[in-house]
């Protein structure tokens, strides 16, 4: 636990990131509005976002509730998201030395400690830490992890209560988000093989799970149209399976040799874990596996493909949880076995267990490693997104009128900016407004800007400044208007820590589409990094 608070500390006191501007300035504004409560609760009864089929009210409240509690200090939002994650990895350990326990492997609670060191230091889950608005994710996995506790319980006084809190669970993890109907297939893989059989009571709360599910495919299709879909247009073709092999290059791009490692121990350890046939708690491991399995391909049915650009981590942060959780009740499976005549239990091969131990010291420091590269990158993104805060009131002052500020929407595999990149330049983030004179842009919104502001966005800026980001005073700034041209265009160049300027003053003939369609080059031409 030391080794993980140093290894995520930076994160702690890092910055906002990508979707963090938007989910931040909602609760902000609602705050503001004191429609702190009321605009939560309207959450339960619409979608999310226009763009998405999302329908996920808990996820909106909760963040909201961060915002109730901690305001705007990132410091308080991230260390939740970090002592969160150390959660789900303790959960980790203590389910695979439940599920063990029901073969009667009482010499398990190493294997079962090492699955949550595996997880808590898994290089992918990164991603689902550091960048704060992931918490669904993070909060879908853990009461998938607390269900599965309570319903693989012992028998004795309590486990007929406890087993009736797995579709409690579940119930509330589907309010963070739609993956959560995955869960009741998850548990009823483990109950086929259930040593002794899952019982009347356990297949009870199961099938209520079921029903709970169902109940919420039926509510999205109510408010959105469509039971499944989240992503419009989304479809899943087999050519796309190669997105996962883009996408690990991309996340790993300066250490793929150590990355290849790493996946290497792992496919080894599983494999040794598989070629023990003869115990109970193996089938049970090869359950978990294939439920681990069922999720990431659940996802790739969803969104038709893995960003190639080293996003979407967070998308297999619930997948790697159940998939370190059967490796620990595999490999223990392929460790040890009874000796005969006798409750006691020995090594199944002195030659094996080396080659076990080798395996998980493999895994746990190239874990270590590959984490402590991807918290740097993402440490190196939020220092940037903070520079850029710190520049806009200066850049601000010193130059008049409306300056169109080229910003990052990654940086690496990090996602720095995304929609609500306006937030940067409205407060709570800064101490006053400034949309009127700063319109951050990204690479991919240029040449929609050159319509905006012949239609008369940047009259509306000009003449109509907005006092916030409010949906009417959005919907105002695109009304038909005068067109005209901000005085001049810049960019944010990330190696320096400044706003650098490309084209001042832009005059009339920037309308021309010829010569707007090279703005594009001379932005780069500048701030290289912004690609």
């Amino acid at each position: 636990m030391l080794l993980y608070v140093s290894l995520y500390f930076p994160l702690i006191n890092g910055f906002w990131l990508a979707d963090d501007f938007s989910n931040l300035y909602r609760a902000w504004l609602l705050d503001q509005q004191d429609q702190l409560f009321a605009g939560t609760m309207a959450y339960f009864s619409q979608a999310v976002d226009a763009v998405g089929a999302f329908y996920r009210p808990l996820m909106i409240a909760s963040l909201n509730l961060s915002y109730a509690l901690f305001s705007d200090n990132y410091f308080l939002w991230a260390t939740a998201s970090v002592a969160v994650h150390a959660v789900n990895s303790i959960l980790v350990a203590l389910v695979t030395k439940r599920l063990l326990s029901w073969s009667g492997y009482k010499s398990s609670a190493v294997i079962a400690m090492l699955a949550g060191v595996f997880f808590a230091f898994s290089p992918v889950a990164t991603e689902a830490v550091a960048w704060v608005s992931t918490r669904s994710d993070r909060w879908v996995t853990l009461l998938s992890l607390v269900g599965l506790w309570f319903w693989s319980a012992r028998p004795g006084l309590d486990a007929p209560k406890t087993i009736w809190l797995l579709p409690v669970c579940v119930l509330i993890a589907l309010g963070f988000k739609e993956s959560a109907v995955i869960i009741p297939l998850q548990i009823l893989l483990l109950a086929l093989v259930w040593p002794g059989g899952a019982g009347r009571s356990r297949w009870l709360s199961l099938a209520l799970t079921f029903l709970f599910a169902a109940a919420f495919l039926f509510l999205r299709y109510q408010l959105l149209g469509s039971a499944t879909e989240v992503y419009r247009g989304s479809g899943f073709d087999l050519a796309d399976i190669t997105s996962l092999f883009n996408w690990w290059r991309a996340l790993f791009s300066n250490q793929i040799g150590l990355s290849l490692v790493y996946l290497v121990s792992l496919s080894l350890l599983i494999l040794t874990g598989l070629l023990s046939f003869t115990s109970k708690t193996y089938r049970l491991g090869l359950a978990v596996l294939l439920a681990s399995g069922g999720l990431v391909l659940a996802t790739m049915l969803n969104l038709g493909s893995i960003s190639s650009n080293g996003e979407g981590g967070r998308l297999f942060y619930a997948p790697l949880a159940w998939l370190f959780i059967a490796l620990g009740v595999i490999t223990n499976a392929a460790l040890y076995q009874k000796k005969k005549g006798t409750e006691s239990f020995q090594f199944r091969s002195s030659i094996g267990a080396f080659f076990t131990l080798l395996l998980c010291i493999t895994i746990v420091l190239s874990s270590v490693m590959l984490s402590k590269a991807q918290i740097d990158k993402y440490v190196q993104a939020q220092d940037s997104n903070s520079g850029l805060r710190d520049a806009i009131p200066v850049w601000a002052e010193q130059h008049e009128g409306l300056t169109m500020l080229l910003v990052p929407e990654r940086i690496g595999p990090v996602v720095a900016m995304r929609n609500g990149q306006g937030a940067i330049v409205m407060p709570p983030i800064q101490r006053i407004a400034y949309l009127q004179h700063v319109l951050p842009t990204r690479l991919n919104e240029i040449e929609r800007r050159h319509s905006q502001f012949e239609e008369g966005l940047t009259w509306q800026l000009r003449y109509n400044t907005p006092t916030d980001l409010s949906e009417s005073q959005l919907s105002a700034l695109f009304e038909p208007a005068p067109a005209d041209l901000p005085d001049r265009v810049a960019c944010w160049h990330q190696e320096t820590g400044t706003i650098q300027s490309v084209i001042e003053p832009m005059g009339e003939d920037w309308f021309e589409k010829a010569r707007w369609q090279t703005l594009t080059k001379m932005v780069m031409a500048v701030c290289p990094s912004l690609e």
